[in-house]
């Protein structure tokens, strides 16, 4: 951004935030912003003059923030977001951001632990942001790039400016967030038009399993969650992760013809999904489905004639 174009918008934010509110609501709502509102001004007795000073040398991006939710108008480009360099989700996996107070990160990295065995792989700043890195960007990275979130609802939750900022932007991206009521704590403002789910004396994988429900039952994100099902399923490791899975997709009423037949042809690339026990449940599902069984052991290099093999 040019200097004379933000001097003139940081400008238009003083005269709006002069003419609708008092010192202490200016202070109050740039805090927000994580300004610091106690740096030492030329104490002139104007709140136009007062502001200015104090977002002189904010960063570029704070100045567009604050210009956008303020609806000023200007012509200056946003600064882009680089998310290229995205390292914190797991490849393939359904996103999932958690917003939640520090207090409550012992209970949230073991929830974040449960839910990757459905596919979903969780943000959770005090876990996934390296310290060599600047913490606020990283969570910007995490709020722009996600598939969904879940607000864990303690008390003290709605007071904090910063869980409030990452349900506006979720809220403000047409994200899905997932209320989760602990101690009683209800959905507030726009998040009441959500499907909560209570957590109040339930364990761990209760929870985790009531995310799941709600992100597959849900339009928006049913898509993500059973492409992230499919391709943890085609590259399972291990017979335990592979069945929970088969089993997962066995309880739904209904699955996209696509979902199976993406399954059916990539089946026999795995040694172990067409090993018999797991096949068998497989092989349930085809059926289910009429699709054709699977023979088990035989790998897609068995199917393969030479005369298919190009040169």
């Amino acid at each position: 951004m040019r200097k004379i174009d933000k001097y003139n918008l940081i400008d238009k934010i003083a005269r709006d935030l002069q003419s609708r509110m008092t010192y202490s609501d200016i202070n109050n709502y740039l805090k927000a912003f994580d300004i610091n509102t106690t740096k030492e001004t030329s104490n002139i007795n104007s709140k136009w003059v007062y502001v200015k000073e104090l977002l002189a040398e904010e960063d570029d991006k704070i100045i567009l923030e604050i210009a956008s939710e303020l609806n000023i108008s200007h012509d200056i480009a946003e600064i882009k977001l680089d998310t290229s360099d995205v390292s914190f989700w797991k490849p393939g996996h359904f996103k999932l951001f958690v917003s939640h107070l520090s207090r409550f990160k012992e209970a949230v990295s073991l929830l974040q632990a449960s839910l990757y065995k459905y596919g979903i792989s969780c943000f959770v700043a005090h876990e996934d942001i390296k310290p060599t890195k600047e913490w606020m960007t990283e969570i910007e990275k995490a709020l722009f790039t996600m598939d969904g979130m879940i607000a864990v609802l303690t008390d003290g939750f709605s007071d904090s400016a910063w869980t409030d900022q990452e349900i506006g932007i979720a809220l403000g991206r047409g994200i899905v967030v997932i209320p989760v009521i602990k101690n009683g704590i209800l959905p507030y403002g726009f998040l009441g038009k959500y499907q909560g789910l209570k957590a109040d004396n339930k364990n761990v994988e209760y929870v985790a399993r009531g995310i799941y429900k709600i992100l597959i039952q849900n339009k928006a994100t049913r898509n993500k969650i059973l492409s992230a099902l499919s391709e943890k399923l085609l590259l399972a490791n291990n017979t335990e992760t592979a069945l929970f899975i088969v089993d997962l997709l066995k309880k739904e009423d209904i699955l996209p013809e696509d979902f199976i037949e993406n399954i059916h042809i990539n089946i026999r690339q795995s040694e172990l999904l067409i090993e018999e026990n797991v096949l068998r449940e497989i092989n349930r599902l085809f059926d289910k489905y009429d699709f054709s069984r699977i023979t088990a052991g035989l790998t897609l290099e068995d199917t393969i004639s030479i005369e298919d093999i190009p040169f």
